[in-house]
């Protein structure tokens, strides 16, 4: 386990921008209160620990309404989905490289959001 990254914590803000005021206030309270383990050892899956909050037997889960993108450096599409527990309380950020191979470098500067 470990804190969240700078990166992480920005594109969870990001996210959160998008959002109605609770759930902004819900998402950025959960970011502040959560350390952090990747559950793939090249972290394209991020999983969130909150600080007090005892989840829930696993019942499913459900993205946040929007997602993110970001080009590799090889110009290949990296899609970015963060997900939320049944309570709505924050549990993982993926990344999801749609071409062959891992994940090489993200060029953090072609961040997108369709909105």
């Amino acid at each position: 386990m470990r804190p969240l990254s700078s990166r992480e914590k920005e594109i969870i803000k990001a996210f959160a921008d998008r959002l109605s005021e609770e759930g902004r206030a819900k998402l950025i309270d959960d970011m502040n209160n959560s350390i952090v383990d990747s559950v793939r050892a090249d972290g394209e899956v991020v999983h969130f620990s909150i600080n007090g909050y005892e989840r829930p037997p696993y019942h499913g889960q459900h993205s946040y309404p929007t997602e993110a993108s970001v080009l590799d450096s090889d110009g290949e599409k990296i899609s970015i989905v963060l997900f939320a527990d049944e309570n709505d309380h924050l549990l993982e950020l993926e990344f999801i490289r749609w071409a062959d191979g891992n994940i090489i470098a993200p060029q953090w500067n072609t961040l997108h959001f369709p909105f």
